[in-house]
């Protein structure tokens, strides 16, 4: 089964949303609106975090020890982990 390209973008979106908003701007807040109240998260070197309030902790230690730190997405990567397969014909 392939994903409509409408599925595939809204996956997309709210994949980068991690990196872009939470990671590279620190906007915790947004941990609330993106994972359940029972995330679990092993990010190493940051360690495990058991709970949102545990993970909005993961990005401000990042922050504090690296803050000029900016995250970045491979589009690739990330089309992988969602399962979907693009195969671009020319």
């Amino acid at each position: 089964m392939v994903a409509d390209e409408s599925s595939t973008d809204k996956h997309k979106r709210l994949a980068r949303r991690v990196p872009d908003e939470i990671a590279s701007e620190g906007a915790i807040d947004v941990v609330d609106e993106l994972f359940a109240e029972n995330v679990v998260a092993h990010i190493n070197p940051l360690g495990a975090a058991d709970g949102r309030d545990e993970f909005q902790q993961l990005p401000q230690r990042m922050r504090a020890a690296c803050p000029d730190r900016q995250a970045t997405v491979d589009p690739y990567s990330l089309l992988r982990q969602l399962g979907v397969t693009e195969a671009p014909m020319k």
